[in-house]
């Protein structure tokens, strides 16, 4: 179930973010992984105990754990099982937002807003690319190329340049 969950969050053309509040432990950081961005408040824990548990973490999330914290904290957390505080966490590269918790949603909330604000085909391509250059993704290069080719054909990119001449906020479509 945690697996289809992953290929469900990596696969979602928009940014996904995971609110973290508390434990974020095994299939919780599974999950969180799976997600573009994480934010976090600062009561958060973090771990992996498979070593723990006499299991193997999956190749598909220890590849995003190495390519989020790098090889060597992947090592660390996988090997010890040790949990780790937000504060090393987002010294790492696994937290991309502190916040204090009577914070986190709000904080959450207003940036995904900003998000939805901004060109989902400009995103799109940007988590395709990313996915591609990780050895995650399932489009080549000139599948790569041909959704460049795409944005710049599109309603949004013609949008974008308008509101750009006529300095105002562009209204994108994903078109």
């Amino acid at each position: 179930m945690v697996e289809a969950a992953d290929r469900a969050l990596a696969a979602f053309p928009r940014p996904t973010i995971a609110m973290i509040h508390g434990f974020c432990v095994g299939g919780g950081l599974e999950v969180a992984l799976a997600c573009d961005l994480r934010f976090a408040d600062r009561a958060a824990t973090f771990g992996i105990t498979a070593s723990q548990l006499g299991i193997i973490y999956g190749l598909t999330s220890t590849r995003r754990l190495a390519s989020i914290v790098g090889p060597s904290h992947a090592r660390d957390i996988l090997f010890s099982g040790r949990l780790v505080g937000v504060e090393e966490a987002r010294a790492m590269g696994l937290v991309n937002m502190l916040c204090e918790p009577d914070a986190l949603e709000a904080q959450t909330r207003a940036y995904a807003r900003s998000l939805a604000e901004l060109a989902p085909l400009s995103q799109r391509g940007a988590k395709l690319m990313l996915q591609h250059l990780l050895g995650e993704g399932e489009m080549t290069e000139s599948d790569l190329l041909a959704f460049i080719d795409q944005a710049y054909d599109s309603e949004d990119y013609r949008e974008g340049v308008r509101a750009f001449l006529e300095k105002r906020r562009p209204r994108f479509r994903g078109r």
